[in-house]
């Protein structure tokens, strides 16, 4: 394929930027089918999900336990304290 491009890079030198500006379009397409792009997404995707589960359903849950009594609702903004600086660490 990468020979396929430098022909088509060529090719655009000679012609205009006609092929170039299609070049430009299935370049990116190309990369999305290799499998550093794949693994790359994978890793994405799960990243995602744990950053939605502590950001949004985490909170929520500690507020509902029954076991902290009326004191519940007051740990939701110290749990949403604590993700947050984790987050500031760990990166």
């Amino acid at each position: 394929m990468r020979n396929k491009i430098l022909a088509v890079k060529k090719i655009s030198m000679i012609r205009g930027h006609s092929i170039q500006k299609s070049l430009t379009f299935y370049t990116p397409i190309h990369c999305t089918c290799s499998g550093n792009f794949l693994i790359c997404t994978d890793f994405s995707f799960h990243t995602g999900l744990e950053l939605t589960f502590f950001s949004g359903v985490f909170g929520t849950c500690v507020g509902n336990v029954k076991h902290f009594g009326d004191d519940a609702e007051s740990y939701i903004g110290i749990c949403g304290i604590l993700i947050g600086t984790g987050e500031v660490v760990g990166k």
